[in-house]
């Protein structure tokens, strides 16, 4: 094995075990597009690697054929990453993004049915007509198409559903841009295959843009919380500068006393769509300004500073009206899930609310 190969199977068994971390790891329900993505990644590159070095014929001869197997699943999964991302719902009808991989394993069928030792004969003699049943033609072409497809209508979906989330749209755009690359390198890719001037070299150049994902993946995806939860950016990217936005500070002072004012007397945490634009509108500063006092006078994040007054309201439902349940003091102290509600309590009171509420019931 090569250098290159080398790298791209670590990187392959790094993708797999982010995947696995993802998975279970954090309690996030995006994460489990996130990790089937990196799962394909993992399988994606380990074939590569496998393809053309051959250090396994056992393995290469009963993985054969599977190939295309990840293109059918990179634009579904993405788009449903990003869909999961911008909190919208999934349906049952999304099962129908599945059909390319469907397509794909009937096609290959007869050739996964058979024993190890009829794979070897098959494999020797390269008879793919023989097996793959042509539903659709050029079906290589067509998942490129497929991917892009995907990519274009779900960039689209972001800028309509996400203008005012300006942190989140960065996100997006990032992996998108990404994502974007690694599809024109398929094209590429089967461009060379065309011509007939493939090396591996060459296909491991789609191994490489995955490493930027997964890369880009590893930090950003775990960070995902901080950055677009209204942490500052440049507190998380080391390279990227704090800019100054020009706040004086009697007028960082005036913004965090109207701001405090505005909490106690309005309360808009209990509004669970709310976000740094909003108070930033209302208070009438802009948002640089108002994510800077937060950040520099409370010492926290958007979010962090939001849900600090969230559970204080959870925790006063919870003393005062026990007759709620724990999903009602969540969405009615401004909460939309269980999930942010209970990690937010614990990181705050190191307990879950449950508990917290039982310790009540037996000091009362």
């Amino acid at each position: 094995m090569t250098v290159s190969e080398y790298i791209i199977l670590i990187f392959s068994i790094i993708s797999f075990s982010a995947g696995v971390y993802f998975l279970f790891k954090m309690n996030y329900s995006p994460n489990l597009w996130l990790s089937l993505i990196l799962f394909t990644f993992s399988y994606q590159m380990f074939y590569s690697v496998l393809f053309w070095s051959r250090f396994s014929e056992f393995l290469l001869v009963q993985l054969n054929y599977t190939s295309l197997l990840p293109m059918t699943l990179y634009g579904p999964l993405f788009y449903i990453y990003v869909k999961s991302l911008t909190k919208k719902k999934l349906l049952l009808i999304d099962i129908l993004h599945f059909i390319p991989l469907i397509i794909f394993l009937i096609s290959f069928w007869n050739y996964y049915a058979l024993t190890y030792q009829q794979k070897i004969i098959e494999f020797e003699a390269n008879n793919i007509d023989s097996f793959k049943i042509t539903i659709i033609p050029k079906m290589p072409w067509v998942l490129c198409f497929v991917m892009l497809t995907y990519i274009i209508v779900s960039y689209n979906n972001i800028l309509k559903d996400l203008r005012k989330d300006d942190d989140l749209v960065l996100w997006l755009k990032a992996i998108h841009l990404v994502f974007g690359v690694f599809v024109i390198g398929y094209f590429v890719y089967y461009g060379l295959v065309y011509f007939e001037v493939i090396t591996n070299e060459m296909d491991y150049f789609i191994s490489y843009i995955m490493t930027v994902f997964i890369s880009m993946t590893l930090y950003f995806g775990y960070q995902y919380q901080n950055i677009f939860n209204g942490k500052e950016i440049q507190k998380v990217i080391p390279f990227v500068k704090y800019q100054r936005t020009g706040l004086s500070k009697s007028f960082s002072n005036d913004i965090k006393s109207n701001l405090l004012d505005l909490m106690d007397s309005k309360k808009p945490y209990l509004d669970y769509e709310l976000r740094l634009n909003d108070l930033a509108d209302t208070l009438n500063v802009s948002r640089n300004h108002m994510s800077q006092v937060i950040n520099e006078h409370f010492e926290a994040s958007f979010f962090e500073f939001i849900n600090s007054y969230r559970i204080r309201e959870a925790i006063r439902l919870l003393e005062e009206e026990p007759e709620l349940s724990i999903s009602s003091v969540a969405f009615e102290s401004g909460f939309n899930n269980r999930v942010s509600f209970y990690n937010s309590f614990k990181k705050v009171k190191g307990m879950t609310p449950t508990s917290f509420r039982k310790r009540l019931s037996e000091f009362s």
